[in-house]
């Protein structure tokens, strides 16, 4: 899932995930809101919790960070199925230091996302 309100980030985006792991579906929310309601309703619904979420941090309605406070009260089922990588064209040491401490986060990444970025994720997050 990506998480971004900018819609040519999303569509490229989208193209890397399907050509670097073809099976995979992809959806977009526009902001933070939009991306809980989908979390909420089991979209993507993943049995075997291969969710990755990709979020981007500066968006209208709900911001990456509000995101991440609301998702802390979804239940231990849904959190586990997903995955969450801030994905920012901030590198401010302030917001990387705020990723570290938030638990729930897995990564901070600057924007744009690469294949060889992805294929280090799976790697890490879903290597047997």
């Amino acid at each position: 899932m990506l998480i971004d309100d900018d819609e040519p980030t999303n569509y490229v985006h989208q193209i890397i995930i399907k050509r670097t792991i073809p099976k995979s579906e992809v959806i977009c929310a526009h902001d933070g809101r939009e991306g809980l309601d989908m979390v909420k309703s089991n979209c993507p619904d993943s049995e075997d919790g291969n969710n990755l979420i990709f979020l981007d941090l500066n968006m209208p309605r709900m911001n990456g960070w509000e995101f991440l406070e609301e998702f802390e009260n979804l239940s231990e089922e849904e959190k586990r199925k997903n995955k969450i990588y801030i994905l920012s064209t901030s590198s401010l040491p302030f917001e990387k230091l705020k990723a570290k401490e938030q638990s729930l986060v897995n990564g901070m990444l600057t924007k744009p996302l690469t294949p060889n970025m992805l294929n280090q994720i799976v790697e890490r997050e879903f290597a047997a």
